[in-house]
């Protein structure tokens, strides 16, 4: 993970935010700019959950979604996906057959979508 998600990543965990990092490959320079924050202390792993996944797979994003809430529970505040294309189309009725050709970055949302609360708030697009 490079460039603006590590920067979001980062940012995140240095105003408190507990982060799930995907990638198809490892995460360790993300892991260690975390353990740089300054005023952090204990392991990045404490706040950060890196899980090798591929946002195009839909089996891979209801991985990753699962081990979201098995590791710092059944609740997402915020998903941040910078990667892949934008299919404009309801989160709610994302699937891997809607995105086919598109990147499907929009899979990762599914999975995630039940683990997000209800507030009304609407953020534009």
């Amino acid at each position: 993970m490079t460039g603006f998600g590590q920067g979001i990543a980062v940012r995140f965990v240095e105003e408190g935010a507990r982060v799930v990092l995907i990638s198809r490959s490892a995460c360790d320079d993300t892991l260690k700019q975390i353990a740089a924050i300054e005023g952090f202390t204990g392991a990045p792993e404490d706040v950060a959950l890196w899980v090798k996944g591929d946002i195009s797979d839909e089996a891979s994003c209801n991985a990753v979604a699962a081990a979201s809430a098995a590791r710092f529970g059944p609740h997402i505040d915020v998903l941040i996906n910078n990667a892949a294309l934008f299919v404009f189309k309801s989160v709610e009725d994302a699937t891997g057959a809607l995105h086919e050709g598109a990147g499907r970055p929009q899979l990762t949302y599914s999975p995630v979508f039940p683990l997000q609360p209800r507030t009304g708030i609407a953020v534009p697009a």
